[in-house]
């Protein structure tokens, strides 16, 4: 408990110092639920608090969540290393001059590609 109770303050500061509006916790053992609590709120202005019930759009959350655990298990495999080229896995960044970007570039968004394209706009 002594970590949880950590955690608890570690979110209150961290709210406290404008770090985030506000959070949610929830943590659970063998099924059983040990904390399920919303801190702060879900903007500076402080007109909805956060609650246990409360849900956030995680948008591009989701790819970080779910490629580092991922790449993480790949590089302790020794099936992939930060420092290999993209190009291994697609050979048109080879043919097309960006063969210098590595994986550890991907993920620092270092890569030199652009954000996103705009394809919503190409539809009719």
């Amino acid at each position: 408990m002594i970590l949880i109770f950590q955690i608890l303050v570690i979110l209150d500061s961290a709210i406290e110092a404008k770090v985030f509006p506000g959070a949610q916790v929830y943590i659970s053992q063998h099924g059983n639920t040990l904390v399920s609590k919303g801190f702060g709120y879900h903007t500076y202005d402080k007109s909805r608090k956060v609650s246990p019930e409360t849900v956030y759009d995680l948008a591009s959350v989701t790819k970080v969540v779910s490629a580092t655990p991922i790449v993480m298990k790949l590089i302790n495999d020794k099936e992939l290393s930060l420092n290999q080229p993209i190009s291994d896995f697609f050979p048109g960044f080879y043919k097309s001059g960006k063969d210098s970007i590595t994986i550890s570039h991907l993920l620092l968004h270092e890569s030199g590609l652009s954000a996103y394209h705009r394809y919503f706009l190409e539809t009719k």
